[in-house]
């Protein structure tokens, strides 16, 4: 039987944010997979090396089983990216994040 998460998809996408402004690279991997897919490839590398002071949620839509969350950072840079998040093991995890 298949667990479903408990916490809201939105929170989870929130903390995820959250970690990668704060450059909690333990909770960054964390929320993950463990293959998380990353276009540019070492994107959570570079995102570890920005200093980021904010974040917004500017859309959120559920495609299927799946999740995505159009995040933008802000700081000595700006970057917005797609996070797509899926359940595992009962709980969210982010599944695959990108630049747009």
């Amino acid at each position: 039987m298949i667990t479903p998460p408990t916490l809201p998809v939105e929170q989870a996408a929130e903390a995820h944010a959250q970690h990668i402004v704060l450059g909690d690279s333990a909770a960054m991997h964390q929320d993950c997979i463990a293959q998380v897919r990353q276009e540019p490839p070492d994107l959570y590398a570079q995102l570890e090396a920005a200093t980021l002071t904010r974040y917004a949620v500017l859309g959120h839509a559920k495609i299927g089983l799946h999740h995505i969350f159009r995040i933008r950072y802000c700081g000595a840079t700006t970057v917005t990216l797609h996070h797509r998040l899926g359940a595992v093991e009962g709980q969210w995890r982010v599944l695959e994040s990108e630049r747009v």
